[in-house]
């Protein structure tokens, strides 16, 4: 024979004893007080803007003084990284000094690409070194610098 638990005269509750000067439903009202100050200070911080998510910043790409195949593997690197960006990416040309047919080959695949899958590229800056290079082998229009051109 087994010896079943005898239920208790509070209605079967396996709460501890309390001790003494504490309630056993203390521990529950503190939480529950937690939770509603918990609450209210995650809806004051989001009235004030605290823990707004921050502004997301347009990608970018900004041109080094040398576009040469010097340095065409580095951007070469993060114009791939920028390629599948659903955003339109900045190029800011405003620093190039020199380009040489490297640099506006991977400059202007890069932009056809984006064209291709539907997504913009906008040009910072493109006048002068950069705008007359493409013009001189004829990519101006490939790589949309004739918009920019005035």
């Amino acid at each position: 024979m087994q010896d079943t638990p005898k239920p208790s005269r509070s209605g079967g509750s396996k709460r501890p004893a309390a001790r003494r000067g504490h309630s056993a439903a203390a521990p529950s009202a503190r939480a529950d007080r937690k939770r509603t100050e918990s609450a209210a200070a995650r809806g004051s911080r989001a009235k004030s803007g605290k823990r707004a998510a921050p502004a997301r910043k347009q990608p970018r790409c900004a041109l080094q003084s040398h576009c040469t195949l010097d340095q065409v593997a580095a951007l070469h690197a993060e114009l791939l990284e920028l390629l599948p960006v659903s955003e339109p990416v900045v190029i800011d040309a405003s620093a190039v000094e020199l380009i040489d047919s490297a640099g506006l080959q991977v400059l202007a695949a890069f932009v056809t690409s984006r064209s291709a899958a539907g997504r913009d590229v906008v040009w910072q800056q493109p006048e002068g070194v950069l705008a007359d290079a493409a013009s001189a082998v004829g990519l101006e229009g490939l790589m949309n610098l004739t918009d920019s051109r005035g």
